[in-house]
């Protein structure tokens, strides 16, 4: 609760003016409100159902008055409700959305394939997927692509699907050593060999998840008999970052636009939770439209934030859009303006922007985050300008699509284009964000070119830097010798005698434990003193939420019962959730198992 006051404090309100908590059950005490409750009669797990309301009823202008289909591709829930459907087949979420009334049903996600990739290989997702188009290396495994189509089930309890996913993958990652070791797969030797191995894996598996994407596209217009250029196609869940994946959809079904917020993935719970509530008590009788991605926590203190670091100050001067271009020129600067960007991608307000027109920029960039060398930069560009530079155009405010730089423009903007010419694009208007779009504006007027890099603003293992402290702490690390503060210029001295060799600390204070708290409530609470696996299996089923209560003693002990039936049906679940268990009492080992970033270590894309 402590996290939540602070939270709304910054927003003014106090945590006694809130009526209703939605979401994390027991937050609120009496006025926590099951969401799952709305939708108990819909046999899809409320996670993935609320990624889903997160983009479906993103502007309900369009979701009332035009058709729209709506997938929610995740790597889970389901262990969060995995159970939660009757014959424990489904786990993710599509609806057929017509006149603001919602048809649901299952469909198919390919996620686990990449998380069964990140455990093995030990990298995230979005250098995977990069290291895909990066390296010149291609199986072509056509056989073993369709084995995987017609024999792995992309649905079903997480823990068996993550099992089926981790033993193809082996068969995989073997076929493709062989087919370097017979000379069937070509070496690109600017890479090491596991490097080229992983490449040539992740272009099967990006091509196995595509097909997996399309099927539920083609089966869903069968169902519904929708012609996809007249319908909007909402997406959610983890996988929506998969940009190549959602781009080449839209391009071979010419939907009539691409509709999914910024915090595409499990940042977007809280937004999809509340729409969904507010579907289910008022129907298509209220109006949403979302204000964009700067949501987030804002810095506005420059003065106070200097304070301490005025040895290494410079100078300090208003922000002017050419004096920002010369500064691009020269090398990288740091960006910080307003409130954070919502969801894993920057966006232009806590970012490190270059010229892109060289690839020392992207070499730079890589260096100052100590990224591997082939990975790459994104690219935001002014809307106006993007059909000029751009392949198939369309709005990509929030950096969810790939697109194809046009060839005679390729070798003008070397430091985004990767080897196939594709980019991750930020769009850019005027409304959205008019300092970045002066910005490119002058930019354009000096160059040509009116494009920029743009990469997330953290070091390699640092959570995404929010604060102007965090930032100033960061260039004088990095030796970045300006940064964008506030839309003020700050330079930067004597960074070499700057003690400091960590990213700038951070106050965990509202997430910290009261251990005497804790045994109170767990004496109250769980009077029986079930073991942690019974309780998060009741914590996270709907189903036996609703059913048991482990504070009285005699429905624990048919909790205890009910539990251990489904857990001897399913030894992939019993062991799912004792590892999960085992895990989540050290975070940082969590993330040396290669399970989830720990609370040092969770960089954006």
């Amino acid at each position: 609760m402590r996290l939540i006051e602070s939270l709304l404090s910054s927003v003014g309100v106090d945590i006694d003016e809130v009526l209703e908590f939605w979401g994390t059950p027991g937050i609120g005490g009496d006025r926590h409100v099951d969401v799952s409750d709305y939708f108990a009669d819909v046999d899809l797990p409320p996670h993935s159902m609320a990624h889903v309301f997160s983009c479906a009823l993103l502007d309900t202008d369009i979701s009332w008055s035009e058709p729209l289909f709506a997938m929610a591709l995740d790597g889970g829930p389901d262990s969060d409700s995995m159970l939660a459907s009757k014959d424990h087949s489904s786990s993710f979420a599509g609806a057929y959305v017509e006149n603001g009334s919602f048809t649901w049903f299952p469909v198919e996600s390919p996620a686990r394939l990449f998380t069964a990739a990140r455990r093995r290989y030990k990298l995230r997702e979005g250098p995977l997927m990069a290291l895909a188009t990066a390296a010149d290396c291609d199986a072509d495994l056509a056989e073993l692509r369709e084995e995987a189509l017609s024999g792995l089930p992309f649905f079903g309890p997480a823990p068996k699907l993550l099992v089926d996913c981790e033993r193809f993958l082996g068969l995989l990652h073997e076929a493709v050593v062989e087919a370097f070791a017979s000379g069937r797969c070509s070496a690109d030797e600017r890479f090491s060999p596991d490097e080229q191995v992983m490449s040539a894996v992740m272009k099967e598996i990006q091509r196995i998840s595509l097909r997996v994407v399309e099927r539920n596209v083609e089966e869903a217009s069968r169902r519904f008999g929708f012609d996809p250029s007249g319908t909007n196609f909402a997406l959610a869940g983890g996988f929506a970052l998969n940009c190549p994946t959602t781009s080449a959809v839209m391009e071979k079904f010419k939907f009539k636009r691409l509709i999914a917020p910024p915090c595409v993935d499990d940042s977007g719970q809280s937004l999809g939770i509340a729409l969904g509530v507010f579907y289910g008590r008022c129907g298509t009788e209220f109006d949403f439209g979302f204000p964009g991605a700067y949501l987030g926590h804002s810095d506005d203190e420059l003065v106070a934030a200097l304070a301490g670091f005025e040895e290494f100050i410079a100078d300090v001067t208003p922000a002017d859009a050419r004096m920002v271009v010369e500064d691009l020129r020269a090398g990288p600067v740091v960006w910080v303006d307003g409130r954070a960007e919502l969801g894993p991608r920057a966006l232009g307000h806590r970012s490190i922007l270059a010229d892109p027109r060289t690839v020392r920029s992207k070499d730079e960039l890589n260096r100052i985050k100590q990224r591997e060398w082939w990975f790459p930069v994104a690219p935001m560009i002014r809307e106006e300008d993007f059909g000029d530079w751009f392949e198939a155009p369309r709005i990509s405010p929030y950096m969810l699509e790939t697109f194809l730089v046009h060839r005679d423009r390729a070798e003008l903007v070397p430091a985004v284009a990767h080897l196939d010419r594709s980019a991750r694009v930020q769009t850019v208007s005027r409304e959205q964000n008019p300092f970045i779009h002066d910005v490119l504006s002058a930019f354009a007027e000096a160059t040509g070119v009116p494009i920029l890099c743009n990469t997330s603003l953290h070091d390699k293992s640092e959570p995404i830097i929010d604060s102007i402290p965090q930032a100033i702490n960061f260039c004088l690390r990095k030796g970045v010798s300006v940064a964008y503060l506030n839309q003020h210029r700050v330079t930067f001295k004597n960074a070499d005698s700057f003690p400091e060799d960590k990213p700038h600390p951070r106050s965990s204070e509202p997430f910290e434990r009261d251990e005497s708290q804790l045994a109170d409530l767990a004496e109250r609470l769980n009077p029986s003193g079930l073991d942690d696996l019974y309780l998060h299996m009741w914590l996270r089923h709907p189903m036996l939420r609703r059913k048991f209560d482990p504070a009285d003693q005699r429905s624990a002990r048919t909790l205890k019962r009910t539990v251990d039936s489904l857990l001897a049906m399913d030894e992939d679940l019993r062991a799912h959730f004792s590892r999960w268990i085992d895990l989540s009492h050290n975070p940082r080992t969590r993330a040396a198992a290669g399970d989830v970033p720990s609370p040092a270590s969770s960089p954006r894309p």
